[in-house]
């Protein structure tokens, strides 16, 4: 996977830790487009255009995947190792959830 994510000029970091055990969704202020070949998301009047990969993850952000889960099937689809995939999926949601794109919820809320 590549590093670059997220492109957005105005970030400054102070993402929120996420754990392998979170279960993230999407909120329900995102617009996702497709637009000339490019994946923008629209969520509380910012826009970020995702590489590939962002868009992969952020599609597999169901709201009944765990962080853990979704970086298996990154894993999988990018052939690289799970841990390398874990460390990016967790970096990749905490920055979206400093913007308000996902909430994640703890695990033991999704058995309820």
């Amino acid at each position: 996977m590549q590093k670059d994510l997220v492109r957005d000029r105005a970030v400054s970091g102070g993402a929120r830790a996420v754990l392998p055990t979170d279960v993230p969704e999407l909120s329900l202020d995102v617009r996702m487009r497709n637009y000339r070949g490019s994946h923008f998301i629209s969520c509380r009047g910012r826009v970020f255009e995702l590489n590939s990969s962002g868009w992969s993850i952020l599609m597999a952000l169901d709201g009944t995947k765990n962080v853990y889960e979704v970086a298996c099937v990154m894993s999988k689809s990018c052939r690289v190792p799970v841990g390398g995939a874990l460390e990016e999926v967790m970096e990749f949601i905490g920055v979206l959830d400093s913007f308000g794109v996902v909430t994640n919820r703890n695990s033991i809320r999704k058995k309820c």
